[in-house]
């Protein structure tokens, strides 16, 4: 994950994943992560899952994390510094 630019995990099925802690907590490139569909109802740990993303961005241009509402009031804030959260449907 250190080296992408971007992350499309729109498909990806997390309805049974216990454990989101630093799932991408070492994506220091990334520009984009989609996990819009994400499901966190049978995952109790998500603890510093966005540690250090989009820390290496070059650009001074924030990653964005697109996902839902009800996502972002379940998820850890990502660091203000280099990420942030855009709302989708």
């Amino acid at each position: 994950c250190a080296a992408l630019s971007t992350l499309d995990l729109r498909n990806f099925d997390t309805s049974n994943v216990d454990d989101m802690s630093t799932m991408f907590a070492r994506c220091f490139k990334l520009e984009s992560l989609d996990i819009r569909n994400f499901s966190k109802k049978n995952s109790a740990l998500a603890t510093g899952i966005f540690n250090n993303i989009g820390r290496d961005q070059t650009s001074g241009v924030k990653t964005k994390i697109y996902a839902k509402e009800a996502l972002q009031a379940v998820l850890p804030a990502p660091p203000a510094n280099f990420a942030e959260y855009v709302t989708v449907q």
